[in-house]
């Protein structure tokens, strides 16, 4: 089961907004002279955490994240306002309504609407 995943950012503050607008509430963190990050508790098990990139090759790009939301339509529009780009736009699909939308450094990130059920 995975409990820890970690990117590399050198864009850690429109990063931060980014997955903040999503949902994902990410608090400033440091331990002991390591450097400034940000996480998030995603469940009792699971921490995502975004640390600071000291160059362009350290930056996490090759990598597709998944998120489920409530109300796809409002996460979209919220993020569209602000200024991000929808890489594939919402529709049924055989995993629920879901997009594709490009955080701030091109990484492609799924929303998947949350069921009711």
């Amino acid at each position: 089961m995975l409990n820890l995943l970690v990117i590399w950012s050198q864009e850690i503050t429109t990063l931060v907004k980014f997955y903040n607008l999503l949902g994902v509430q990410l608090q400033q963190e440091q331990h002991g002279k390591g450097p400034i990050h940000y996480a998030a508790q995603l469940s009792e098990t699971n921490v995502f955490e975004i640390y600071p990139a000291t160059s362009a090759e350290k930056v996490t790009r090759n990598i597709r994240l998944g998120f489920q939301v409530e109300q796809l339509d409002i996460v979209l529009n919220t993020l569209i306002e602000a200024g991000f780009v929808v890489h594939q736009p919402a529709k049924k699909s055989t995993w629920g309504y879901r997009a594709v939308i490009l955080d701030p450094e091109g990484r492609k990130i799924e929303l998947v609407e949350q069921s009711m059920s």
